[in-house]
């Protein structure tokens, strides 16, 4: 009897044990980490009892903007969505971002890998070469547990990681077209979340490249109108010159004042009709 008491209490220490292990490995950190896309914000809260090497690498880079300019470049529907990390950036890398860059050693805990965790990726053979690379599931995934480092979820965002799930790919699971993650932001509270400022619809360096592209295109098209006025009348290959000249020109200003419209297609189709009225101009003129 008293064998089967102390049996009895070992095994309910056990699983209290268990219990209040399970209940840590869950606890949130007060910060939260938000990525900014086109399709709106995913706040993320992260687990650091569960694995504090994975959720101090991760909000020291989001807080150095390592994340800024980063895109989801892998959909699986119905399994996963995978940020490239620093694979895929648009924006070079400072010095001092370099640095902070290093490979993070596995923290496999029971936390399971269902739908809105946040799962660390790393090379099949190395379980310690996990880094900036990181997964959305979309589903509950058990064949993952215990493999893969799990270091927080999504708290809010389903909308935008539905958006994002319903983007079309190619074979080879890509994004038909890029899904930018504008800006990681570390917030020091939920509360904290709602009074981030809208998330500006171009990034900064969009911005600044499509203004040089539409100055420089102007400048060409002005460069090409002034060559077909001077020796358009004269020579055949100035006239041919001139109005080369206004292709590279034409896209680059619509570009700069049209960026929702300025697609290869219309701009065709655009330069298209400006060549056709050069042409009846001249025509008309000859006459």
């Amino acid at each position: 009897m008293k064998r089967l008491s102390l049996f009895g209490i070992l095994w309910l220490a056990a699983t209290l044990l268990a219990s209040d292990t399970w209940a840590a490995l869950d606890t949130v950190a007060r910060q939260r980490v938000v990525l900014r896309t086109d399709y709106g914000d995913i706040v993320l809260a992260l687990y650091p009892e569960a694995a504090p090497g994975h959720v101090s690498a991760f909000m020291e880079w989001a807080r150095a903007g390592i994340y800024d300019s980063t895109a989801f470049s892998f959909i699986q529907p119905g399994f996963l969505i995978q940020a490239s990390g620093v694979f895929d950036r648009e924006q070079v890398l400072t010095v001092d971002q370099k640095k902070m860059l290093h490979s993070l050693k596995g923290e496999f805990t029971s936390l399971l890998h269902q739908r809105g965790v946040l799962s660390m990726a790393r090379d099949l053979d190395d379980p310690d070469s996990a880094t900036s690379s990181f997964c959305i599931m979309l589903r509950d995934s058990p064949h993952l547990d215990g493999k893969y480092t799990v270091f927080g979820r999504v708290e809010s965002g389903e909308e935008v990681l539905k958006a994002i799930e319903a983007v079309p790919i190619d074979e080879n699971r890509h994004p038909q077209k890029r899904l930018t993650i504008r800006k990681a932001v570390v917030v020091d509270s939920p509360e904290a979340v709602a009074s981030l400022p809208p998330v500006d619809a171009e990034d900064p360096v969009h911005k600044r490249i499509r203004t040089a592209g539409g100055i420089g295109g102007l400048l060409v098209m002005l460069g090409g109108a002034l060559c077909l006025a001077v020796f358009g009348g004269r020579s055949r290959w100035a006239y041919a010159l001139g109005m080369l000249a206004l292709l590279p020109g034409f896209i680059g200003v619509l570009a700069w004042l049209m960026p929702q419209i300025a697609s290869p297609a219309l701009s065709s189709i655009l330069f298209a009709g400006t060549i056709a009225l050069f042409y009846l101009m001249t025509r008309f003129e000859r006459n």
